[in-house]
């Protein structure tokens, strides 16, 4: 207790409020009426992944030369229930190809929770089409 209530001293004095980060910590959200009036919902897939440079995609094989490498997928999650899977490379997302000029997180920012986007990935050595139901985060 101690402990929180030294770093809430030392962030109000960093100009940072502490006291609040370590409450969104147990995902439990706004934290009161203020908050949740500014809460905004956020389309959420399910994945975590990393970015693929040319070089890097075509060492998976003839066909990658872009996209993302994913690296993990959230169980029960929208990119799951869609049949992606760990390990596979996705090249595209609503028709729009992930380049190192165009990243993922930018374009499912664009979109709004509840939306169905195409996503054309890779695995095994052959591509594949799926239809993801954005979640909401």
């Amino acid at each position: 207790m101690l402990l929180l209530l030294i770093a809430a001293i030392l962030g109000r004095v960093a100009g940072q409020d502490w006291a609040q980060g370590f409450a969104e910590r147990d995902g439990s959200g706004p934290t009161t009426a203020l908050d949740k009036s500014m809460a905004t919902a956020r389309p959420y897939m399910g994945i975590t992944y990393v970015p693929l440079n040319t070089w890097a995609a075509g060492q998976y094989g003839p066909g990658n030369d872009c996209g993302v490498l994913v690296t993990a997928v959230a169980l029960g999650g929208p990119a799951e229930s869609a049949g992606i899977q760990s390990g596979d490379i996705l090249h595209s997302f609503d028709g729009q190809a992930l380049t190192p000029d165009v990243a993922l997180l930018d374009l499912l920012w664009r979109r709004q929770p509840g939306n169905a986007v195409s996503v054309l990935g890779w695995r095994d050595g052959e591509h594949y089409t799926v239809n993801v139901v954005l979640g909401e985060r």
